[in-house]
C-alpha cells in the first residue's frame, strides 16, 4: 500500500492534526499577546510624550506672559500716543 494512502488515517493524521492545532493556538496567543502589549506600550509612551511635550509649553507660554503683557501695555500706550494726533483715516464711518 501506498504511503500517500495513509495520509489522511491513522495515529500520524491525528499527531499531525494535535501539533498543528497545538502550534496555531500557541501563535495566536503570542500574537495576540504581543499586540496587546505593543499598543499599551504605545499608548503610555504617547500619553507620557504628550504630557511632558504639553508641561514644557505650559511653563514656556507661562513665563512669557507677564512680559508680553508689558510688551502689548507698551504697544497700547504708544499707539495711543500717536493716534492721539493723528487718528486713523478706516476707523471713520461715512
Amino acid at each position: 500500500m501506498p504511503a500517500r494512502a495513509l495520509l489522511g488515517t491513522g495515529p500520524t493524521s491525528a499527531v499531525r492534526f494535535a501539533v498543528r492545532f497545538a502550534v496555531r493556538f500557541a501563535v495566536r496567543f503570542a500574537v495576540r499577546f504581543a499586540v496587546r502589549f505593543a499598543v499599551r506600550f504605545a499608548v503610555r509612551f504617547a500619553v507620557k510624550f504628550a504630557v511632558k511635550f504639553a508641561m514644557k509649553f505650559a511653563v514656556k507660554f507661562a513665563a512669557t506672559l507677564p512680559v508680553t503683557a508689558i510688551v502689548i501695555s507698551q504697544r497700547r500706550e504708544a499707539y495711543d500716543a500717536v493716534f492721539a494726533f493723528h487718528p486713523p483715516q478706516f476707523s471713520r464711518v461715512p
